[in-house]
């Protein structure tokens, strides 16, 4: 009885143990081995996939509590992470159409920085809140959203929205354009 209750022993030991030897990692990762994934990243002073793997969990895992703690961890690695940038010193040009044209370039890429970080924002917005909030803190949020978009492109550009918009003016003025100062007008 004791022999033949140790070999049902043994051969269930044995049958545990190969099943776990066989079973593969887990295919889907946790929102929890991701959070761990990119501590551990930060750490190591890899702050782009530290980012890449806090996203992911914000994307894949909204509703859970550590898509808010990453949340939270992303936007402190983009303050931390973002230096600020040397504007670069403008290039002399070669007369006022020239400078009106690189204006209207700065213009334009002032339009692309500030969408794209009002579009971050709000999508980090609603994949933490999955669509459950209220209209009034929607329209607080977007005040936010709008303040830290300008202050994106003011530590990028050097200068905010509004002031390159003034010298844009002030160049279309000095060449006479009354109309709308844009590719067409600047030809």
């Amino acid at each position: 009885m004791k022999r033949s209750m140790a070999v049902i022993l043994l051969f269930i030991t044995l049958t545990a143990t190969a099943a776990l030897a066989e079973t593969p990692p887990a295919a889907a990762e946790t929102a929890q081995s991701l959070y761990l994934q990119a501590g551990k990243a930060e750490r190591q002073e890899q702050p782009a996939k530290a980012r890449e793997l806090y996203e992911a969990i914000i994307d894949r895992f909204p509703s859970s509590e550590l898509a808010v703690k990453a949340n939270d961890r992303l936007l402190e690695l983009y303050r931390v992470h973002s230096a600020p940038v040397q504007a670069k010193p403008a290039p002399v040009a070669s007369g006022p159409k020239a400078k009106a044209r690189e204006l209207l370039e700065l213009k334009n890429r002032a339009a692309e920085i500030w969408d794209k970080e009002r579009r971050r924002l709000s999508l980090a917005f609603f994949n933490r809140f999955d669509h459950r909030f209220n209209r009034s803190e929607l329209r607080e949020h977007e005040v936010e959203w709008d303040q830290a978009a300008e202050a994106k492109v003011k530590q990028e550009l050097g200068m905010g929205s509004a002031e390159i918009q003034k010298k844009l003016n002030e160049a279309c003025l000095e060449l006479g354009i009354t109309g709308s100062c844009d590719e067409k007008a600047l030809k």
